[in-house]
């Protein structure tokens, strides 16, 4: 509080906080050119928009891929949505913007779909009991990770490990 006291004596009439977001460093760079000369500074200010926006573009898509891997590296851990933006370096609201933007879901979706497909990967391919699988993909409690694989599939962890250990039969037409 003392420091933007003392900035604001000196002549500050702004400031932004950090981390910073171009987005709001642009709005406001343009409210700041609108209130002081509207006509002559408008082209400007749109010269300065279409320079920002392929470099958001690309912050954009690296911070989605940036927190994808460490998601994915990460799938057993317990994850909430604010200590994972503040991991990226950014905050919730502009993690979830661009991983909306870019993934079509949103961050939490799309790490319950991965954890859920490891989950299918590993039930269909090692002997693990079902709470072990659970536990290794994230879910502390196994009820709620069958009820969040039922959704998902359409059945329980273990009537999917069912329907892969039953002896497929083939039936082939006997003529000769």
């Amino acid at each position: 509080m003392l420091q933007r006291r003392a900035l604001f004596s000196k002549g500050a009439i702004d400031y932004i906080a950090l981390p910073i977001i171009p987005n709001e460093l642009v709005n406001r760079v343009f409210a700041y050119l609108h209130f002081f000369s509207a006509d002559k500074l408008n082209h400007k200010a749109r010269v300065i928009r279409k320079a920002v926006s392929p470099i958001e573009k690309i912050d954009q898509q690296g911070l989605v891929n940036k927190t994808c891997l460490y998601l994915r590296e990460h799938l057993s851990d317990p994850i909430t949505l604010p200590i994972l933006a503040a991991k990226m370096g950014t905050n919730r609201t502009r993690l979830s913007e661009h991983f909306k933007k870019n993934k079509g879901v949103g961050v939490m979706t799309w790490l319950r779909k991965k954890r859920l497909q490891k989950a299918k990967y590993l039930i269909g391919n090692s002997t693990r009991n079902i709470q072990q699988i659970a536990f290794e993909v994230g879910y502390p409690n196994a009820a709620n990770f069958s009820t969040a694989f039922k959704l998902e599939f359409g059945m329980t962890p273990k009537t999917y490990r069912k329907t892969l250990l039953k002896p497929k039969v083939i039936l082939m037409n006997s003529k000769v």
